[in-house]
């Protein structure tokens, strides 16, 4: 009798375990389907919308899935990326990017979603594109990356901020040629471009662009905000052939310190770099013209940024910015700055 309890009881011991191991085996070959069908509509969506997106395990330092798209986006095969992610990065110049952001991607370092804007580095055209570059932390410890191509807004930004400029530049100069200007298009068809007039003023700001550059700036004084030292060094070196008199801020706090603790009228213009450590563009610009002094409520501030998207105007303007300039940083641009700003 106790023979056969001890047989029964090991014949259901065993048919256990072939339930566990059975269910088990659908269990893994449902989760393995359902990532299979996760990763097909994950390629098709990001092929349709340009767009690259990666999951990266710190843990394990791996690309555990990258889609189909990186290889027509970016040129680069599926398999180097799975072999080492480096070669992602070689493609993307960041912009405005802090010291370790790479290092604390690649170390699992990053506790909240960031996104930096880059630059996409296009061989085969020969002409470099513009995109976001997202990461975002799973629960599980891995990140999500995905990275938009944002070429065309960014060369839409960059025609509406030259317009809007420019028809500023011509309100400041002769208001009563603006006004004539609109009351003009009011009376002529609905259908007529608003858009003419702008294009004009910009051919008009082309054909004197030689006579800029040989204005000269004595006894004026520049603070320049930027944290990156080749910019900085580049904006010095080209106020300096203008005869600017240079002050320089590595961040917004220091900016903000700086302007402070200076006498009242002691700065003509402040160009300010929008992405830094420690206190961004935006809050420095919003800090000085809180202040209570004339001065911090007129002098122009003028924003540095390599990627000039609507949002990104909005947000300066609404912080006290009077104007965007796109990096990289030469003579003309900040000429005519100065000639705007400055000129006698």
């Amino acid at each position: 009798m106790r023979g056969n309890l001890w047989e029964l009881l090991g014949c259901g011991i065993i048919g256990l375990l072939l339930g566990i191991i059975v269910m088990g085996w659908l269990l893994l070959r449902d989760k393995k389907r359902a990532k299979q069908w996760e990763e097909e509509l994950v390629n098709q969506i990001s092929n349709n919308i340009d767009m690259v997106m990666l999951l990266y395990s710190p843990m394990e330092k791996k690309v555990m899935f990258v889609t189909d798209s990186v290889s027509w986006m970016l040129g680069i095969r599926k398999e180097h990326i799975y072999q080492d992610i480096h070669y992602l990065f070689e493609k993307l110049i960041i912009v405005s990017e802090e010291k370790n952001f790479m290092r604390d991607f690649l170390e699992g370092n990053i506790i909240l979603s960031a996104q930096k804007e880059c630059e996409i580095i296009d061989m085969r055209k020969k002409q470099n594109r513009w995109g976001y570059l997202k990461i975002v932390p799973r629960d599980d410890g891995s990140y999500l990356l995905t990275l938009t191509d944002a070429t065309v807004e960014h060369e839409l930004s960059n025609a509406l901020l030259a317009s809007v400029n420019t028809l500023d530049d011509v309100r400041r100069k002769d208001p009563d040629l603006v006004l004539s200007s609109v009351e003009k298009l009011n009376q002529e068809q609905e259908t007529k471009s608003v858009f003419e007039e702008p294009v004009s003023c910009i051919q008009r700001e082309e054909e004197h662009q030689g006579q800029r550059l040989e204005d000269r700036y004595e006894n004026k004084r520049v603070l320049i905000v930027e944290d990156n030292a080749i910019n900085m060094e580049t904006a010095c070196q080209i106020l300096k052939g203008m005869g600017v008199e240079i002050d320089k801020a590595v961040n917004g706090e220091e900016a903000v310190r700086k302007f402070q603790n200076s006498w009242e009228d002691y700065y003509d213009l402040v160009f300010m770099d929008v992405q830094m450590p420690v206190m961004d563009g935006n809050e420095a610009a919003k800090k000085i013209r809180a202040m209570e002094r004339r001065d911090a409520k007129v002098i122009p501030i003028v924003a540095m940024t390599a990627y000039i998207f609507t949002e990104d105007i909005r947000a300066s303007i609404q912080a006290g910015m009077d104007m965007h300039i796109a990096k990289p940083l030469n003579t003309q641009k900040l000429s005519d700055v100065m000639k705007k700003y400055l000129a006698n």
